[in-house]
């Protein structure tokens, strides 16, 4: 790949209209100041635009897993060994954690387990990774916008900016967000290997392209983009070369390839997903589900001018946009959907007017739109209204059009203020990054954040409250939970989560009444194995225990390494003074999950109970390097019964 890239990268600017006068300094430079000079083309722009998407993200990598990192890595013993490989490929993203999802993205779900097998279970490897693919996509966005023709600095402006852009902060921050990274690693890749096959530089690389795309495709499926854009592209190529007979034999060798990895791309995704059709989807979660399709489409047109705003003024980021963080579109007369309608006619025209100057803006116009498409609800309702990192792709026409408008001013009237003026957006959209960025730490810090964004969100105000629920703060977990059900008084999650709070403070009544109000919620229990957990623990608050152990066991046929499930399991047989079946399960649990110090602790006291004290003080001392503040406690406890454990 690199090769192929390269030839085509390292060539002079091509000749696209005034784009090429970008190249012409102001001022001739001072001899031997060339390396220093960003127009110049000895500046290492990718060594500059490389070490900012590290820098930004540098503090990510002493971060935990948050958001659904649980489902894709944690508890998805798919990518916890490279014997289950074959599984990855064969089924969906989340089968692994026995959920059912329509999304295949195995090549996304290959590096989280070579990630696993080389680096262990930890967060860190993966932090890293991610960041140095986010590296790598900045420098191949300056590569595309060079082989573009745009100048040293136009490209470099450009890449540096999407290097430091806030609204990717969700996207690297997050390890699941990976899948939007290495996509457009291999989108960029892809359209910079097709230009250089079709534009005569490397021939015996006519296969890179389309093996380029298939990497796209199964990293995200939003890899499809990569053969639409590349073809736009060659309107970029050279005056002359696409009326060429050889070009159009190598162009339609390689659509004959993409079309070929597409279809088997189908095949593979419906073999491992099933029908192509989405599943159903809750109105919380995406509003635009279960409304007319003129509702839908005015907030979706709404929701792309958000999009266009964020990443021009990222002041307001959040993890979350469900229900009712973006109300709905219900008049054309909604400043939203007027102000996004007006931008979008205003990008339109000044691409056209600029036609005959250079084709580079329209083609970024196409490129957006194209990536953005399939995320934007417009050709039919997704999973979610609307979500950060559904702007990576897209984000890399608006960063190097930025870059475009840094170079002309710097070409015509204006190349001190203008190299001021960038360094100065570069430097703000980097510390805000980083800041963001440092909200994703923990889900505490990060779902605080999306109440403080999003206050009209019912699962941000959910999410506070779990999160707080789950660090042993149940007492605050209570307020937002409320709140999330002012807004949603039908939130299963929200009502669960203050069932758990309410019985957890010792307002058992309560958590009852909560806990069969929440089972109303449920017109059928839902076949996998999480939703049939929390079932199971609505069953344990209403005292119900043996249909608790119903619901779990349900939930461990469907996904028999759910740590959480076996660990309640434990609870039921040790409650039932079955302590040896308790010791199994507890040991199934920590198998699947070691790093869940509950059901250390619970397998140490089972073992001690049947006078094993031996490993019972092998699973305190797990439980001693897994717990966490809200077991202290239980951690002072053991110290002392075990003072050996505290000596080593």
């Amino acid at each position: 790949m690199a090769a192929v890239v390269s030839t085509d990268t390292e060539q002079a600017p091509q000749d696209i209209g005034n784009v090429t006068a970008e190249h012409a300094p102001a001022a001739p430079p001072v001899a031997g100041d060339r390396e220093c000079d960003p127009t110049s083309e000895k500046f290492s722009w990718a060594w500059v635009v490389a070490t900012a998407a590290i820098l930004v993200y540098l503090g990510t990598l002493h971060h935990g897993f948050v958001f659904d990192d649980k489902y894709v890595i944690q508890q998805n013993q798919y990518v916890q060994s490279l014997s289950r490989v074959g599984d990855i490929f064969t089924t969906n993203e989340w089968a692994g954690a026995g959920l059912a999802v329509d999304a295949y993205r195995p090549l996304t779900s290959l590096t989280h387990a070579l990630n696993w097998a080389i680096g262990g279970p930890g967060p860190f490897g993966f932090h890293l990774v991610n960041v140095l693919l986010h590296a790598l996509a900045s420098t191949l966005v300056l590569r595309l916008a060079r082989s573009w023709g745009l100048s040293p600095l136009a490209a470099g402006v450009g890449a540096l900016l999407f290097a430091v852009l806030p609204v990717h902060v969700e996207a690297v921050a997050n390890v699941i967000g990976r899948k939007d990274v290495l996509s457009t690693v291999f989108v960029l890749a892809t359209v910079l290997a097709h230009r250089a096959v079709v534009g005569g530089q490397g021939r015996a690389a006519l296969l890179a392209p389309p093996l380029l795309f298939g990497a796209a495709l199964l990293s995200k499926e939003t890899g499809y983009a990569a053969a639409p854009i590349a073809f736009a592209a060659d309107a970029l190529l050279p005056r002359g070369a696409p009326r060429s007979p050889e070009w159009r034999h190598r162009a339609a060798r390689l659509l004959v390839a993409y079309l070929i990895v597409g279809a088997l791309y189908a095949v593979a995704r419906h073999h491992a997903v099933g029908s192509l059709s989405l599943p159903p989807v809750s109105s919380i979660d995406n509003p635009l589900m279960h409304v007319s399709w003129s509702v839908r489409w005015g907030t979706a047109l709404a929701v792309v001018g958000q999009g266009l705003l964020l990443q021009v003024l990222p002041l307001s980021l959040s993890p979350d946009y469900s229900f009712d963080a973006i109300p709905l579109v219900t008049s054309p007369s909604d400043v939203r959907f007027l102000g996004s309608v007006a931008a979008l006619v205003v990008i339109g025209a000044v691409a056209w007017k600029l036609r005959r100057r250079s084709l580079v803006p329209a083609v970024l116009v196409a490129r957006y739109f194209v990536t953005l498409l399939p995320g934007s609800n417009l050709p039919m309702p997704i999973p979610t209204i609307f979500g950060e990192r559904i702007l990576y792709m897209p984000s890399v026409a608006t960063c190097i059009a930025a870059g475009m408008l840094v170079g002309a001013l710097h070409r015509r009237r204006f190349p001190r203020a203008s190299l001021v003026a960038a360094g100065v957006v570069v430097l703000a959209m980097g510390g805000r990054a980083f800041a963001y960025a440092r909200v994703w730490s923990d889900e505490v810090a990060l779902f605080d954040e999306a109440v403080r964004a999003v206050p009209r969100s019912t699962k941000a105000h959910a999410g506070l409250a779990d999160s707080l629920q789950a660090t042993g703060r149940p007492a605050e977990a209570i307020e937002p939970a409320r709140e999330a059900l002012k807004i949603r008084a039908d939130n299963l999650h929200a009502t669960m989560v203050l069932a758990s709070a309410l019985w957890n403070t010792g307002r058992r009544d309560e958590a009852r009444e909560l806990s069969q109000r929440a089972l109303q919620l449920l017109p059928f229990v839902p076949r996998n194995a999480e939703w049939l957990y929390d079932v199971g623990c609505l069953h344990q608050a209403t005292g119900d225990l043996d249909a608790a152990a119903r619901r779990w066991l349900e939930a461990l046929a469907l996904d028999p390494r759910h740590a959480r499930a076996h660990a309640s399991m434990g609870y039921y047989h040790t409650s039932k003074g079955d302590t040896a079946q308790a010791v199994r399960h507890y040991m199934s649990s920590v198998e699947a999950d070691p790093g869940l110090a509950a059901a250390w602790f619970n397998l140490g006291l089972a073992e001690e109970s049947l006078g094993r004290r031996e490993q019972a003080a092998a699973a305190f001392r797990r439980f001693l390097e897994t717990a966490g503040p809200e077991q202290a406690s239980e951690v002072a406890a053991i110290r002392q019964r075990y003072p050996e454990l505290s000596t080593r």
